[in-house]
């Protein structure tokens, strides 16, 4: 008698086999995947066969024991469903096969496939087409209006003993024509019948055919004006524009008064095309219904028209000018201005320009970086998209630098405190012409600071505005600034110069004026007015404001800038150099504690510069913004 077994040993039993199929299952899986397989481009296509191939990356971890390529005519074959397969091995790596037994001018969708025992796998998929039989011939065409691309219906084409008429496209086609010289004929009544010899190579042949008609074609005739000038468009190409928006070669050309005749221009809808050198292409929609059709027009000037107005103000380095834009082109006016040139008609690639305004109209230029006491050449320009256009030139004389005040501001008067300066213009820039008298509060001399500003008075040790105020040398060389406040201290519409501004300054001189160097140009900068001055007369004074006594260098200002040695405040609470030496702060910053000025000296001609520490005190001028 069998001993039945225990609940707990057939429990056991279940889960041992059920865990054993698991593991058997996911090591099959582990060592059998589809492989991984690439499809080569196709190449060497024929009327019926082509070249191609693929490459097994990857054999999935099984043996690959098939592969090849599989196509069909339509999408996605397979080695079930295909028109044709080839078995090209065993393995991994790159493998060629012959695709055969095609229909020409075909196309075929293929891919390479490769098959282990787990599956098959298949690359991208791609297509061809293939080619005319080699021993056929084939002649298709168009028949047109000639020298047109307007299709003809109905025409009668003959060839090889085949005919066709063709449809509203003018298409005509024929398939197994005999190779060589073969005459083509097509008619169709209203037509000059069509008769030539053509030849027709294996393969496919493609030829059109150009047709005169006696009945269906009419003229197209008027004038073109061109704007704005108002004038016959003379010389102006007018052609017929065919329907896929070329150009037909049936053409001709405007005579001196602007007249045309366009002859054999088919019926129906017809566009027109008017063109000539710098003016816009105009494209004018005409309906030919059977008689002639006379079809005025105007085309536009491409480019803007700008007239140069009059130089109304010429000095040494600026002028003021102007011109109008009296007709912007076939695009708005993105730029106009002035362009000049020292030497050479200007042009704005290469020269000098102002940029004032966009569109039409007057417009108003101020010419800078002119050279004094030289001629220059000068003209209006205006700009669109299509290009620039330019008035005519002038010529101008500029002057010498006289110390004349700048333009439209010959005085300014500072809105924080009431007082007016005088202005003068040297070169480009305008400056004030005195020293800053700001004050809006007053500090003892050892009162310092790098931080906040702080005003002082020369030789004034108090803190009243008033009596600082009152003082000969405040009157006569103004305040001096630390440069926290230097850098508060020029009105509205003005600023503290920069080192280049400064730099500017002498260098304009000695470039403009051969007689001057950077290395004496002071001496023109400051002022006549000096104790025992060899000018004599006003210059030869005592009086502040003027400069100490020297036996060789004296101020000349025929620019007119009028330097004046207002001294300086040191740091440690003193004054000195009065009369000797003018120091003006530039808003140049070197450090947290430096900052750059400029000087001039009784006892030297050039214009000298050095850091400082920011608590002195130095006078300011100021430069228009």
């Amino acid at each position: 008698m069998m001993a039945r077994l225990s609940p707990f040993i057939s429990l056991v039993t279940v889960i041992f086999v059920v865990l054993f199929l698991f593991l058997a299952c996911e090591k099959d899986a582990e060592e059998a995947g589809l492989p991984d397989i690439e499809t080569l481009e196709v190449s060497q296509i024929g009327h019926d066969g082509a070249e191609s191939g693929g490459n097994v990356v990857y054999d999935g971890g099984g043996n690959v024991v098939q592969r090849g390529v599989v196509w069909h005519t339509d999408t996605d074959p397979t080695i079930d469903q295909h028109t044709g397969m080839t078995d090209d091995g065993e393995g991994v790596g790159v493998f060629t096969s012959y695709i055969t037994n095609l229909d020409p001018e075909t196309t075929y969708y293929y891919r390479a496939y490769a098959t282990n025992e787990t599956g098959t796998a298949y690359g991208e998929e791609m297509s061809f087409t293939t080619i005319l039989h080699p021993e056929m011939v084939r002649l298709e065409g168009f028949v047109y209006y000639a020298k047109t691309k307007i299709p003809i219906e109905g025409v009668r084409v003959e060839i090889d003993g085949q005919s066709m008429n063709t449809g509203s496209d003018g298409y005509f086609i024929f398939e197994n024509v005999g190779a060589g010289v073969q005459a083509i004929r097509a008619s169709k009544e209203g037509y000059i019948t069509f008769l030539y010899n053509i030849f027709l190579h294996y393969g496919a042949n493609e030829y059109n055919v150009g047709m005169t008609s006696t009945q269906y074609t009419h003229k197209v005739h008027g004038y073109v004006e061109t704007v704005p000038f108002g004038e016959p468009a003379a010389n102006a190409t007018v052609l017929l524009m065919n329907p896929d928006g070329t150009e037909s070669e049936l053409k001709t050309t405007t005579g001196p008064a602007g007249d045309y005749e366009l002859d054999a221009v088919p019926g129906g809808n017809m566009t027109i095309r008017f063109q000539a050198i710098d003016y816009q292409n105009r494209d004018e929609e005409v309906y030919m219904s059977g008689s002639d059709q006379q079809l005025n027009t105007q085309i536009h000037y491409l480019y803007p028209i700008v007239e140069t107005g009059e130089i109304s103000d010429v000095y040494a380095s600026i002028a003021f000018g102007g011109g109008e834009v009296i007709y912007e082109g076939t695009s708005s006016v993105l730029a106009r201005g002035m362009v000049w040139s020292q030497d050479t008609i200007p042009s704005l690639m290469f020269d000098l320009s102002s940029n004032d305004g966009v569109g039409p109209g007057p417009f108003s230029s101020q010419l800078f970086g002119l050279m004094p006491q030289s001629p220059a050449i000068v003209r209006a320009y205006a700009r669109n998209a299509h290009g620039e256009a330019y008035g005519d030139t002038l010529v101008l004389h500029t002057e010498r630098d006289t110390g004349r005040p700048c333009p439209d501001m010959a005085t300014f008067t500072d809105p924080r405190d009431g007082t007016t300066y005088n202005t003068v213009q040297i070169g480009d820039q305008c400056w004030l012409k005195e020293n800053m008298s700001f004050l809006p509060q007053v500090h003892k001399p050892i009162d310092e600071s790098i931080h906040l500003p702080r005003y002082y008075v020369y030789d004034y040790f108090g803190e009243n505005v008033n009596d600082a105020a009152a003082s000969e040398f405040f009157e006569a060389y103004g305040a001096l600034y630390n440069w926290p406040a230097a850098m508060q201290a020029c009105p509205p519409g003005w600023r503290l110069p920069d080192n280049n501004d400064w730099g500017q300054l002498p260098s304009y001189l000695a470039w403009g004026y051969p007689e001057l160097a950077v290395t004496n140009v002071a001496a023109s900068l400051k002022s006549c007015y000096q104790i025992n001055s060899p000018l004599g007369g006003d210059c030869n004074t005592t009086t502040h404001p003027r400069w100490d006594s020297h036996d060789y260098f004296y101020g000349t200002d025929e620019f007119g800038f009028a330097a004046f040695p207002g001294g300086r405040k040191h740091s440690g609470g003193y004054f000195s150099d009065l009369g000797i030496g003018g120091y003006w702060w530039t808003s140049t910053e070197v450090s947290g504690t430096m900052a750059r000025r400029r000087s001039m000296y009784n006892y030297l001609e050039f214009v000298a510069g050095y850091q400082y520490h920011k608590s002195h005190g130095y006078s300011v001028r100021c430069v228009r913004e």
